[in-house]
């Protein structure tokens, strides 16, 4: 989820919502929705909006962290897919 929203959101200014995570990730949006409010609470991401639609991105502490090391942004970091994609067999005529 992290990697999705450093990735997503590029500078620290932008944000992105819990639908357009859900929607990315492919998973359900309460799934999502969890995983964020665990986030918040570890301060490692931050919220804003009101309680309707949340934005959610990385907090300074944790981007600070993230740029120093130099994570995703490796070849192999930018090479590996954002998102799982489920195969699905064809039907045969």
């Amino acid at each position: 989820m992290v990697r999705t929203i450093v990735i997503n959101c590029p500078k620290p200014d932008n944000a992105i919502t819990t639908q357009e995570l859900a929607r990315i990730t492919r998973y359900p949006l309460a799934t999502v929705s969890r995983l964020l409010q665990d986030l918040h609470v570890l301060d490692i991401v931050k919220r804003e909006g009101s309680s309707y639609r949340h934005f959610w991105s990385i907090s300074p502490y944790v981007r600070e962290c993230i740029d120093k090391s130099g994570l995703y942004k490796s070849d192999e970091e930018l090479k590996r897919p954002t998102q799982m994609f489920i195969k699905t067999k064809k039907k045969r005529k």
